[in-house]
């Protein structure tokens, strides 16, 4: 009997997976990704003779699987006060809590608890996941240090250290285990948010190399966007087709064929802009431009991500403002806009940088902008380098434009 019931448990697991526990980050490509996956091999041989136990647990993760974990953690921490004493099974479900606290963004008790779970049970199968879950919780601890995106603080920095050694002990001391691959990959993730993009190239390269599934093609979508920053097209466009012919995850075939098109754009030379109105100081046309990196934005005044980012550029406009960097923006009348619109946009938001109205949306199709926010960056011998979200522009990318 209580085998059938962990054949049902392993499926339900499984549909689970598929499905997939997700914490989205919205239009971030260089994010953590938040997978999260539950081992469930042998859960009811470690509740042994305790099928009440068992059945109690069975119920309460049920639900956590429905609803998240983060719904069900005073469940579990009553189900450990009813059946007090050591217990080989309470790892799994002190793993469930430290999982659940992770999800609620609680990340110090996720840690505490985790922690406690692992020097408690050091061969418990649960022990690759928790170090896992532990690099994290200090992942997402940085992240909320950081200033801006590849901004760091002191804290930012330290945190992502306590990351890499969690995520490091589950790639050394358990290389076969399955989270292996996903902990290789957010070895890289980490170095990249850390603005050190050779350290998170090679350890994505490791993944590519030595895993397979859904965190290698994960591992050569980020290698292939590092690749194109470093102005190595054809390298980036080998592992973007490489996705696309392998790659069963829909939503990252679809980034892939978009960044597979963008890629072709980059190498190129840039076209001038089409404005039928600046607002402003007019800046120099691009044609113009040779000896300067310009970095050109494309918005509107509609585009909430846009409005979100206006702060930051504002920052980066002043603080490039010495340097040989021309950075404008354009914007298209569309969607209810006008340049009356953007005029009183351009006031309240206290924008620093000149506005050009595109309102033929020439200049947009040119450098082939289907989504806002969107930056295009041309080197100083007018060569298109970068076009991407603007969220994802790392100031040490364009110091190295600058100093070439």
């Amino acid at each position: 009997m209580k085998s059938k019931s962990i054949s049902m448990v392993s499926i339900i697991f499984t549909v689970f997976f598929c499905l997939g526990l997700v914490i989205s980050k919205q239009d971030l490509p260089l994010l953590a990704d938040e997978n999260t996956e539950i081992n469930v091999n042998s859960i009811g041989d470690r509740f042994g003779e305790n099928s009440k136990a068992y059945n109690e647990f069975l119920e309460i993760d049920s639900r956590g699987m429905k609803k998240g974990y983060k719904s069900v953690i005073s469940e579990f921490q009553s189900l450990l006060n009813r059946y007090p004493g050591k217990c080989y099974w309470k790892a799994d479900v002190e793993y469930r809590i430290g999982l659940g606290y992770r999800l609620s963004g609680k990340y110090v008790d996720a840690q505490r608890v985790l922690l406690e779970m692992i020097a408690s049970n050091p061969e418990h199968p649960y022990v690759s996941d928790a170090l896992v879950e532990l690099g994290q919780t200090f992942f997402l601890q940085g992240r909320g240090a950081q200033k801006a995106i590849f901004e760091n603080s002191a804290e930012s920095l330290k945190q992502f250290q306590h990351g890499i050694r969690n995520y490091s002990k589950v790639v050394n001391q358990y290389p076969k285990a399955k989270q292996a691959s996903r902990a290789q990959y957010m070895i890289g993730s980490t170095y990249l948010f850390m603005n050190k993009q050779d350290e998170a190239l090679s350890a994505y390269d490791k993944v590519i190399k030595h895993y397979e599934g859904s965190y290698q093609h994960k591992a050569m979508f980020k290698s292939a966007e590092i690749l194109s920053d470093y102005g190595r097209i054809d390298e980036a466009a080998r592992l973007y087709n490489r996705i696309e012919s392998e790659c069963k995850i829909q939503s990252l075939a679809k980034k892939t064929q978009k960044k597979s098109l963008l890629v072709r754009l980059l190498g190129t030379f840039a076209m001038n802009l089409d404005v039928s109105e600046w607002l402003g100081e007019e800046p120099i046309d691009v044609d113009q431009s040779l000896g300067k990196v310009v970095f050109i934005v494309f918005w509107s005044t509609w585009c909430p991500s846009c409005k979100k980012e206006i702060p930051h550029l504002n920052k980066l406009y002043k603080e490039f403002s010495a340097t040989d960097l021309v950075m404008l923006s354009i914007t298209k009348n569309s969607r209810g806009q006008t340049t009356e619109k953007v005029k009183s946009f351009i006031e309240n938001r206290g924008v620093k940088f000149p506005v050009g109205i595109d309102d033929k949306g020439i200049s947009s199709s040119s450098y082939w902008v289907s989504g806002i926010p969107a930056g295009v960056i041309i080197d100083k011998n007018g060569i298109i380098r970068w076009r991407d979200n603007t969220a994802t522009l790392s100031k040490s990318f364009l110091k190295k434009l600058l100093s070439e």
